[in-house]
């Protein structure tokens, strides 16, 4: 059965069924109105952690590929081990909240400095003569 709806939510008409087709009202009890709320809080929540879980991943990433670190460099400045950087990489493993936030600030922090220390955004001088010739 495929329903059309019609403008109210609660009133639908069935497609592709033979005979009349009068609209069918349906009644949606407080209880399923409850609980479709608290289905569709609990699938944003869901989203907006593995969406926080994606940007740690990506924050790692970018720490890791533009300081130049090993995964042993990093686990060591975290005080974990190599596998779990790994696991957190790959997202295998969720990362604690609070290494999220503090992968998360470095690589704010760090593409901030890049914005403004980028080789081709300083200026360029010009060769200085040398007092001493």
């Amino acid at each position: 059965m495929v329903f059309e709806s019609y403008g109210e939510p609660e009133v639908m008409r069935l497609r592709n069924v033979p005979g009349p087709r009068a609209p069918i009202k349906l009644q949606a009890s407080d209880l399923d109105r409850e609980f479709l709320l608290v289905f569709m809080l609990a699938v944003s929540e869901k989203l907006v952690a593995d969406g926080a879980e994606l940007h740690a991943r990506q924050a790692l990433r970018h720490v890791l590929a533009r300081l130049e670190l090993s995964n042993e460099d990093l686990s060591r400045m975290l005080a974990v081990s190599a596998d779990t950087i790994v696991d957190w990489e790959t997202g295998r493993t969720a990362m604690p909240v609070d290494v999220r936030a503090t992968i998360s600030r470095a690589s704010g922090a760090l593409t901030r400095m890049l914005n403004i220390v980028r080789p081709e955004r300083l200026p360029q001088g010009h060769p200085q003569k040398s007092l001493y010739l």
